[in-house]
């Protein structure tokens, strides 16, 4: 007789990416540094890579040009943990919003984007948190906005009040290339979640 089970999965480590991906960091303290750190990923000029890393929304708009011309050769530019408020990427308005909700510590993975293929419902859930020692919410924001396709999604009302599905991770195409927002906190995850840290390696493209 039992009262309880429990269904535990176990994933092989993650080798160091030899890859390289640019970052436009915050000043101070970096989640995109941080994030490829942690997975082991090196730093290289944005000319150079099929990725660009972004944590700070300003660092976007001062080379936004030069960004968007990257992206649309084929480059992929990922912005992690956008604050909340409104922002002009490629040729997309996007609206940042805190989870009615609040922090969460669940997002849903049904979308059938290929970023997302071969996870369980349950694998976007119960993360834990090295820097609190506990396992926290994994997300607090999410976003609307045309043109993007769902990765991750969670709910949260309108300006009317008026719930929805809403966009935790989601991808833009944009010439031969996609923008991607991720509102998912991976940075410091990914050493203690093998999930976050194989969804990290394929939203940089290092997977």
């Amino acid at each position: 007789l039992y009262a309880n089970d429990i269904e535990l999965r176990v994933y092989a480590p993650l080798a160091a990416s030899p890859c390289a991906v640019a970052q436009l960091n915050a000043s101070g303290s970096s989640k995109a540094r941080r994030l490829a750190e942690d997975l082991g990923i090196l730093e290289e000029a944005p000319e150079k890579s099929r990725t660009i890393l972004i944590d700070d929304y300003a660092q976007y708009a001062a080379n936004r040009s030069k960004i968007d011309q990257l992206v649309s050769g084929g480059a992929r530019a990922v912005f992690l943990e956008l604050p909340r408020g409104d922002y002009s990427i490629g040729s997309k308005r996007v609206s940042v919003k805190q989870s009615c909700m609040m922090p969460m510590n669940f997002v849903s993975r049904d979308s059938g984007h290929c970023l997302v293929e071969g996870f369980e419902p349950d694998s976007f859930s119960n993360w834990y948190d090295p820097d609190s020692d506990m396992i926290a919410p994994i997300n607090e924001n999410t976003f609307t906005a045309d043109g993007f396709t769902e990765i991750l999604a969670s709910g949260n009302t309108d300006e009317n009040g008026e719930w929805g599905r809403t966009l935790v991770a989601g991808e833009l195409p944009f010439g031969q290339g996609s923008f991607i927002v991720c509102e998912l906190k991976l940075s410091g995850r990914t050493r203690h979640n093998p999930v976050a840290g194989i969804f990290a390696r394929r939203l940089l493209g290092n997977d």
